[in-house]
């Protein structure tokens, strides 16, 4: 099989490369990009081919009953099969829209959940960081109060070994003249 950029295929369908990629898409026609060409192989160009020719068709068949409306001179059978293949063709047409619309609404639902989803998370990781932000605000202020009290207790043992040393010395004073000498 074949491969064909959109240019290619265009040109050789006689329409826009937008019509091309527009059909390719409506197909769900997964493109491949080869340096930075779009390639087209030979089975999604038979596929893309089918549906402008079917497009074509229905225009032309439109096209026909307009001008056919103005002018008597069509047989009324073919008139008839005509407008059963239009009135086919039109229901066929219907039928994609609908299914492309039932498609569409449960996306959109997908999404609506997704996104409910999305901010209950949010809310649940700002009231997470709330919650740590304040326990961490707790944290640095029992810190520095324990930082406090083993100042405090510093000062506190500081005076303690001044004030026992004072009164050390002053029952050393307190002993009497021999004992001083004697050391007892």
């Amino acid at each position: 099989m074949m491969n064909y950029t959109v240019k290619q295929l265009a040109d050789k369908l006689e329409v826009t490369k937008a019509t091309i990629t527009n059909n390719a898409k409506a197909l769900d026609l997964e493109l491949k990009k080869i340096d930075n060409v779009i390639q087209i192989d030979g089975k999604q160009a038979e596929l893309i081919a089918q549906r402008i020719n079917k497009n074509k068709q229905v225009n032309s068949m439109i096209n026909k009953d307009i001008e056919g409306g103005n002018v008597s001179t069509t047989q009324p059978e073919e008139k008839a099969t005509r407008d059963d293949d239009l009135i086919e063709i039109l229901k066929k047409q219907i039928e994609d829209l609908k299914k492309d619309k039932a498609e569409y609404i449960n996306q959109v639902n997908n999404l609506n959940n997704l996104l409910k989803q999305q901010q209950t998370l949010l809310s649940q990781q700002q009231s997470l960081q709330l919650q740590s932000n304040e326990k961490i605000k707790a944290l640095e202020i029992e810190l520095n109060e324990i930082k406090e009290d083993g100042i405090e207790t510093q000062t506190l043992s500081t005076n303690d070994k001044v004030y026992n040393e004072l009164k050390n010395s002053d029952e050393r004073n307190k002993k009497g003249f021999l004992s001083k000498w004697f050391k007892k």
